[in-house]
């Protein structure tokens, strides 16, 4: 064995023995998080910040509270894409972040579409404060669990709304294909290929489930709203469909804001356009963010 591989295998044992120790004592866990995030190029910091979340999941008990801002709380799975900002206390997707915070202000209106875990939501929640109004929608019932238990911890029910369902081009029952990406459970999506499906005959009822999918306008014509500052669509290839059943509400609301996961050339950006959105690309980012060319 080489020098370097017998170093290496140290390493991994110190790391090893340090995350046992994370796993059987919460109060060890966050004493030594908060080690790492003070001293971020200590050794053993990498490994342990690229590692913990990984065994988390597989010890089948990663649910954790994050720090969103201060006075605001959210529950996630730390063994799935929030583990980076479990283990190191930065922020989920930060340039996304830095512009909501820069471009939503206190009384307004945010929409949350593939709403996930519910950063966004909790995020928006915090900035429009008790005279705004967050709405999220998300179908899966167990990333819809995490948000509802999250606004219910930050007492923020008066001022978020959680819809349980999916938003499309048309209303119907459509099946929503499970997240088969490991450690990441927001590519659930109504495309199966996005969600790593095949889309064939082998599926199974774990790996696709049946929910309610609506129009936003018709979901607007029966929960009137006056006001819409800025949206947020990320739906795993599915933000054309929800663009297309909310063109009314677009046209009248006239968001200041949309934000998609998308490219500047892509059907959605040609949609956006046509309605007069200016694209932005948000630095470091794979979202896009689309601006008003006339406010209402």
């Amino acid at each position: 064995m080489r020098g370097d591989e017998k170093d290496d295998e140290v390493v991994r044992g110190a790391a090893g023995t340090i995350m046992g120790c994370m796993l059987a004592s919460r109060g060890i866990e966050r004493l030594t998080l908060a080690f790492f995030r003070t001293f971020p190029n200590a050794p053993l910091g990498w490994r342990v910040r690229h590692e913990f979340p990984s065994l988390l999941r597989r010890s089948g008990s990663s649910e954790r509270w994050i720090r969103v801002r201060p006075g605001t709380k959210m529950l996630v799975d730390a063994g799935d894409i929030y583990g980076h900002a479990y283990v190191s206390g930065a922020d989920y997707e930060p340039s996304t972040t830095t512009f909501v915070e820069s471009h939503l202000s206190r009384g307004e209106t945010f929409v949350d579409i593939g709403a996930n875990q519910g950063w966004f939501s909790m995020l928006a929640a915090h900035v429009v404060g008790v005279a705004g109004k967050v709405i999220a929608f998300e179908p899966n019932p167990a990333m819809c669990s995490y948000l509802n238990r999250s606004v219910l911890r930050n007492a923020m029910g008066t001022r978020v709304t959680v819809e349980d369902i999916g938003l499309g081009d048309h209303d119907e029952v459509r099946p929503l294909f499970l997240s088969r990406h490991q450690n990441n459970d927001g590519m659930s999506s109504f495309i199966p290929q996005w969600a790593g499906h095949s889309g064939g005959s082998g599926e199974t009822s774990r790996d696709v489930i049946q929910v309610s999918c609506r129009t936003f306008d018709s979901w607007v014509s029966e929960h009137p709203l006056d006001r819409v500052d800025m949206v947020k669509i990320d739906t795993e290839g599915w933000e054309i469909n929800i663009l297309k059943g909310m063109e009314q509400a677009l046209q009248r609301l006239r968001p200041k804001h949309i934000i998609c996961e998308t490219n500047a050339d892509s059907q959605v950006a040609i949609f956006l356009k046509k309605l007069g959105y200016l694209p932005h690309t948000i630095p470091d980012s794979l979202n896009v963010a689309f601006t008003a060319t006339m406010i209402r």
